[in-house]
């Protein structure tokens, strides 16, 4: 994987229900941020969530490849 290339990516989540597909776009931060800044919003805060100690005993691999890659970004902006 390049860093710098936006590319789509799936995972498959478990749920109570039974799997769900769960797609997502992998993307260079930048192309995250500056959409928002460039079309007057303020960035208010910013983050990046880590694995819960839960699903460190639900999916162990899991756990240790989203401590090094994660998978969400969470942002919340305001107009200015």
């Amino acid at each position: 994987m390049n860093y710098f290339e936006t590319e789509r990516e799936q995972m498959t989540w478990t749920s109570s229900g039974g799997d769900v597909d769960v797609p997502f776009y992998h993307r260079p931060f930048s192309e995250i941020i500056d959409p928002l800044l460039e079309t007057g919003f303020r960035l208010d805060e910013l983050v990046e969530p880590t694995p819960t100690a839960t699903f460190e005993e639900k999916k162990p691999g899991s756990y240790e490849k989203r401590l090094k890659r994660p998978t969400f970004v969470c942002i919340r902006a305001s107009k200015r």
